[in-house]
């Protein structure tokens, strides 16, 4: 290195040329740019917080499985499913339904940190959702319509609901965006 690069611009600095250079345009960062990316995670935050605390995830017959094989797990370390069926003679069989890692998630979760099944899976949700936020907001780049639109899209009719309800989308959703990111 030599001395003028030492020294920096100014021969009395003792200061490296990288620190004794003053920024140009002035010291603050472009306020509109930083709101422009701050904004839409903030939004994809406060949308992921709204899950957990929601009265109870939705059921239906998946989730009903879902959620059975889920307690089985967590208290038997045994993937069972419910018999459905009024007219047969069991009332469980092995679960063979769905793929068995939301239920395994969702009982471990609930063993490890005692909590029921249910709340687990809203906490579960709303991790899957915010997750899903971050990762697409860090696919498409600093436009800010861009990340609008990306917000619009998550908060929209066919993406949020599915969070508020038991079942394996949430999770699916979550490792497809992981899996972008990862190609990325």
């Amino acid at each position: 290195m030599n001395r003028r690069a030492f020294l920096g611009a100014r021969s009395g600095s003792v200061l490296p040329a990288p620190l004794a250079a003053k920024p140009q345009g002035g010291s603050r960062p472009d306020t509109p740019a930083r709101v422009a990316r701050v904004l839409p995670a903030l939004l994809v935050l406060l949308l992921a917080a709204v899950i957990p605390v929601w009265s109870g995830p939705g059921m239906s017959t998946d989730s009903a499985q879902y959620l059975y094989a889920a307690e089985t797990f967590r208290d038997r370390g045994q993937l069972i499913s419910p018999v459905t069926v009024w007219s047969s003679p069991i009332d469980e069989l092995p679960y063979y339904f769905h793929g068995p890692l939301l239920p395994m998630a969702l009982g471990g979760a609930s063993w490890l940190w005692g909590l029921p099944v249910p709340d687990v899976a809203r906490w579960f949700n709303g991790a899957c959702f915010a997750l899903v936020g971050w990762l697409t907001l860090s696919l498409v780049g600093p436009s800010w319509p861009v990340r609008l639109l990306v917000v619009a899209v998550l908060a929209g009719p066919a993406m949020y609901p599915a969070f508020f309800w038991l079942l394996s989308e949430p999770l699916y959703v979550a490792f497809l965006a992981l899996a972008l990111r990862v190609a990325r």
